[in-house]
Parts: structure tokens; sequence; C-alpha cells
């Protein structure tokens, strides 16, 4: 019998840590939708932006030396960034507390900057440093991660390059497989710069004296490839970057340089804005105060967003 009681209360017990995690969800998701405390300015679907808000936003821009910002300036920013946390919440990639810890850590210990984070984390308070700072740097992150990797989103663009990869097996020339299916046709040089670039002495305070040029300009992915083909070879898989697929096939090499020279065929994705403009069109953004949003639609005409308010 005793045992009996062991497993409920360890039942229970599971229960109760299931809904104290659940509620620490809800917790971290409340904080990014909820304002700083303050008057109600603006909405982007539930994600509320106070006065305190666009008072956080215009000293953390004092931080960084913008000390001419407008309350239009900042509320434009903060529509802005709010904006992709809403496209963000679709997809589920807010920036969870685990995250904005990590990059807070991150901050500190390599920030090339360390007295305007120092100024930022003094002049704002915590919850807006986390939600004015950190997150919309974990979520923009995340989202064109996201975007880049998801081949749901980029099937016309494979499906172009599988058929121009099956036209060159065939025996077909790249520029002839080019015509026939639409992707682009171009030659190029490998590695498109050359010599040693090192750390230009501009750059030089703000790397340790670890750094080195190897890992400020780490190798092509691109000429690695090459390197392993004989002139007259393709690439038998298809490359992709956050941008196309493509195929290579190398032409030439000067061994003595160290040069290689590749035709391509790529399959260009839709581009990031595209898809973002897309998905942000059915976000509800409002501005509660008339003359403000008259005053801000005048000033940045220019704004593709500002229509939909």
């Amino acid at each position: 019998m005793a045992k009996k009681k062991v497993i409920v209360i360890s039942a229970v017990a599971f229960l109760v840590v299931v809904a104290a995690g659940f509620l620490a969800f809800n917790y971290q998701q409340s904080q990014v939708l909820r304002g700083e405390p303050g008057k109600k300015v603006s909405s982007v679907d539930d994600i509320t932006i106070t006065d305190a808000d666009i008072a956080a936003k215009i000293k953390l821009e004092n931080a960084y030396g913008n000390s001419n910002i407008t309350q239009e300036e900042a509320l434009v920013g903060l529509l802005d960034q709010f904006l992709e946390q809403a496209v963000a919440k679709k997809f589920q990639l807010t920036a969870t507390q685990q995250e904005l810890i990590d990059l807070d850590n991150h901050a500190v210990q390599n920030s090339k900057a360390p007295d305007i984070l120092q100024q930022i984390k003094t002049n704002i308070s915590e919850s807006a440093y986390q939600r004015l700072y950190l997150a919309p740097k974990i979520t923009n992150k995340k989202l064109h991660l996201f975007y880049s990797t998801n081949k749901d989103f980029h099937k016309e663009a494979r499906n172009a390059i599988e058929k121009a990869r099956g036209f060159v097996q065939s025996g077909a020339s790249f520029a002839s497989a080019a015509q026939e299916t639409g992707v682009v046709y171009s030659t190029s040089s490998v590695p498109l710069f050359f010599g040693d670039p090192g750390i230009p002495d501009a750059f030089q305070p703000y790397f340790s004296s670890t750094s080195s040029a190897d890992a400020l300009f780490p190798e092509d992915p691109v000429l690695k490839i090459v390197k392993t083909l004989s002139v007259g070879a393709i690439y038998q898989d298809i490359l992709e970057d956050d941008y196309s697929y493509s195929l290579i096939r190398l032409i030439s090499r000067q061994k003595q340089k160290d040069i290689y020279v590749i035709e391509s065929l790529v399959s260009p994705k839709q581009s990031y804005d595209q898809w973002f403009m897309k998905q942000a069109g059915t976000v509800k953004m409002n501005i509660q105060d008339a003359a403000l949003k008259q005053s801000i639609q005048s000033k940045y005409p220019g704004v593709w967003w500002l229509e939909s308010i």
C-alpha cells in the first residue's frame, strides 16, 4: 500500500513540475508582450508599446551616440522590431528566457564596447534591456535561420537547380542548361580575393591578441570543394547557402597562385525580405495618438508597413 502512495505522490509531483514549467513559459512570453509600465502608445498584434518603452528606446540610442533621436524615430524603431517579434511568434521563434540569459552573459564577457553596454544596463530597466535590446537580436537571427533552412519555402528554386543538374549530367553544357531551366549561369575565380588579408590596423583594437586572419576571414567553403576537383569535373552535390542553390564545375587551375576558375549554375531563393513582408502583412499594427501617427507617416513615407496602420 505504501508503494501505491509513493506512485501517486510522484505523479502529483510530476504534474506540479509540468504546470510550473507551463506557467514559467507563459510568464516569459507575457514579459515580451507587455510594455514597460506607462501609457499605451501603440500595439503590434498583442504586443503593447508604452511611452516608457519609447523613453527606454531613446536612452538606448543615446548610449550609442544618437543624441538627437526623436519620439517619432524611437517609435518607428520599436514598431519595426516588434513587427519582427510578431512574425516570430507565429512560428514559435521568440526569444526564450534561457536565450536571453545566454546572450546577456555573452555580451558582458565579449563586448567590444563594454562602456556602452554598461551605460545601457544602467540607464534602462532589466525588463527593457531584455525586451528592447537582447530579444530583437535573438529573434532576428532565429527568423533568418528558420527561413533560409526551411526547404518548404524554397521548393521552386530547388526544383530548378535539380532540373539543371539533370541536363548537365546528361551531357549538356552549363550554359545550355541555364537556357533550358532559367537558372543563372556565370563564371568566376575562386578565391575572389588573393593574398593574406590579415587584420586591418583600424580593426586591431577590437580583437584580442589571439585573433588571427584565419578566424576573421575563414576559408571559402567553395574553395575547399574546388581544391578536390580535377579540371573539367562537376561537383555532384547541390550547394546551398542562405540565398541560393548552385552547381559548380572547375574550368581551370593556376597552381602557382592557388587560383581556380569555375562556372556555376545558380538558382536564387526568394529573398528573406519578400517572405517577411508577406508574413508581416497579416499583423495588426496601431498607433493610439492620432497626431503622433500623422507625424510619423509624414516623416517616414518610405517605411512600407506604415501603410497598414
